[in-house]
């Protein structure tokens, strides 16, 4: 049944978004919504447990929970959802990051003026006005003072 044709489309429709398949036997497959609160390794540990004492072996399928991620379209493990998730919430918080990165550095660009002899010169990107300037003394950034 679950390959048929929309029939994932269809049941986001009825569940009102994304879900779990917990493949209960070769007679019965469970639907169960994503709420964003459930972690797939308590509807594993479920399947399992409910495998292991209630279904005939002959009628096993797997304990492996799926999810369907109804905005894209995904039909993947539950673990590989979760891995996706994962690294899309790693690229937002890396973007999110460099976006504050960047805006700090237009709204506080830094001066420095290093001693003769150091290799600061080439980090130097801006000249900001005498009031936002900073300077830096030392060989090197580690052994640097600060003079605000």
């Amino acid at each position: 049944m679950i390959a048929q044709p929309d029939f994932m489309d269809n049941a986001a429709g009825i569940l009102k978004g994304d879900f779990f398949v917990l493949p209960s036997s070769l007679h019965e497959v469970l639907l169960f919504r994503d709420d964003g609160m459930t972690d797939y390794r308590g509807l594993e540990e479920m399947v399992r447990i409910i495998n292991e004492t209630e279904v005939q072996p002959a009628d096993r399928l797997t304990d492996t929970v799926y999810h369907y991620d109804a905005s894209e379209r995904i039909f993947e493990t539950g673990r590989e959802f979760e891995d996706r998730m994962a690294e899309k919430a790693l690229g937002k918080r890396e973007s999110v990051l460099a976006d504050l990165a960047d805006q700090k550095q237009k709204e506080f660009p830094l001066y420095v003026t290093e001693p003769e002899g150091s290799r600061f010169a080439e980090q130097v990107k801006r000249k900001p006005s005498p009031d936002q300037r900073i300077l830096l003394t030392g060989t090197a950034p580690d052994k640097g003072v600060l003079h605000l």
